[in-house]
């Protein structure tokens, strides 16, 4: 989802079946939410004027943090906070990596309705998406599942020594081939160090 200029997105869970994704209007001294019945969402919701730092003024900075909702925002240097948003390990200090990021979990139970996920200086590794993408279709990610949330399986992966990481894909395998007690040995990290 892509808003114009003066609007942000907002991406709302209104009940388990029904997500959608529209522009909103700023406010015209800035970026206030609830103002005057400004949304409707239930939680989780992301608040996004930015996805990165072409969506914001010369100077501003985008970033991604979790609060009482996920946000994208953009701030002035001096004063932002959060992951600063990248494109490419290029848009980061060096030797830092641009990867996705999901403050607190917000981002991800919105991705279909957002069509974008955040990426950040400092974000988590192709390989941890990609493992995450794979375990939330065999597994399932979220409340009373193996992980909560999208963040903590990124970390997970992430926090795994070359070999470690192996073995979490290697367990995936099965999952994935249907070996239900799988999902818990792959998301575990006793299981793979």
């Amino acid at each position: 989802m892509t808003c114009g200029a003066g609007t942000y997105c907002a991406a709302c869970e209104h009940s388990a079946d029904v997500r959608d994704a529209h522009c909103l209007p700023s406010a015209t001294d800035g970026w206030v939410f609830n103002t005057a019945g400004a949304h409707e969402c239930g939680f989780p919701s992301v608040f996004a004027e930015c996805d990165g730092h072409e969506d914001c003024e010369s100077g501003e900075l985008c970033t991604f943090t979790g609060g009482e909702w996920g946000f994208g925002q953009c701030w002035a240097r001096d004063d932002a906070f959060g992951a600063i948003a990248c494109r490419e390990d290029s848009d980061c200090e060096a030797g830092v990596r641009c990867g996705e990021v999901d403050p607190y979990g917000y981002f991800s139970p919105l991705f279909d309705v957002l069509g974008w996920r955040p990426t950040a200086c400092g974000g988590a590794s192709a390989a941890a998406t990609e493992f995450c993408d794979r375990f939330d279709a065999a597994c399932g990610i979220g409340a009373g599942e193996d992980f909560d949330t999208r963040e903590r399986c990124l970390g997970h992966l992430d926090g795994l020594s070359a070999e470690g990481q192996t073995c979490a894909f290697g367990l995936l395998a099965e999952a994935e081939a249907g070996s239900a007690p799988h999902c818990t040995y792959a998301s575990s990290p006793a299981t793979c160090e």
